[in-house]
């Protein structure tokens, strides 16, 4: 039986700048294309509107890619956290 590694889990330092854009990419599970039925994009498209109410923010541009998303976002609170926004999605 092979033993079971843990996936690598990605880190990043984010800043939570007031006034500033941000550009998040964030991938699906595995790098696998879940987001390549219309059915599945649309909801990611919920998923965002979703965390656009509950964090204020502006999505200034979007790509939906079948295993991956392009944000560019603009926060409209004084304070935010980007993590928090990226747990919604």
């Amino acid at each position: 039986m092979r033993p079971v590694i843990p996936p690598i889990r990605k880190t990043c330092k984010r800043y939570n700048l007031p006034g500033h854009a941000h550009f998040l990419t964030f991938s699906c599970f595995g790098r696998r294309p879940f987001l390549s039925r219309d059915r599945s994009r649309g909801w990611m498209i919920d998923a965002i509107a979703l965390a656009r109410e509950r964090h204020g923010f502006d999505l200034w541009a979007w790509v939906i890619m079948p295993e991956h998303v392009h944000l560019l976002i603009f926060p409209r609170r004084e304070t935010y956290e980007i993590s928090a926004i990226l747990t919604t999605m």
